[in-house]
């Protein structure tokens, strides 16, 4: 498969996703009529309840889907050339294949970049600070 169209498509299909669901939030879950035709009466806190909450998962869902998409790009990147991108030792992270990537293409500035975005993606998924097994011996920066 090419990379780069496997990035963009998962990227497309992420953001229409969230179009969707911000359409849904616009057109259904905004509409009192819809609540009553559904669910009878529903009072108007539950309701704002659950217009913020869904709208917090739609973000939650597209940067953890971005997120995701560029570490499974960078992986794919990977294994398709694993002596361009060489990477040792008993884990294949995906910081330690976008560090070996970023260095072959001379964009090691941008590594702390990704791990910001790892890091982040890890702590929305396990819905606490993560820090994985191949990254405990280092300093935990403030």
């Amino acid at each position: 498969h090419e990379a780069r169209r496997e990035f963009f498509v998962t990227i497309v299909t992420l953001l229409e996703n969230a179009q969707l669901s911000y359409m849904l939030l616009r057109d259904h879950l905004s509409d009192d009529k819809w609540w009553s035709e559904r669910l009878g009466d529903v009072s108007g806190d539950k309701r704002n309840s659950v217009l913020h909450e869904y709208a917090i998962m739609v973000k939650w869902f597209l940067l953890h889907g971005l997120f995701m998409a560029v570490e499974e790009t960078l992986r794919a990147i990977q294994r398709a050339a694993p002596h361009e991108f060489p990477v040792s030792g008993r884990f294949k992270s995906v910081a330690k294949v976008a560090s070996a990537i970023l260095t072959a293409c001379g964009l090691q500035h941008f590594e702390e970049l990704f791990r910001l975005t790892r890091l982040t993606r890890n702590t929305i998924h396990t819905n606490g600070v993560f820090l994985p097994e191949d990254e405990t011996d280092q300093e935990v920066e403030k």
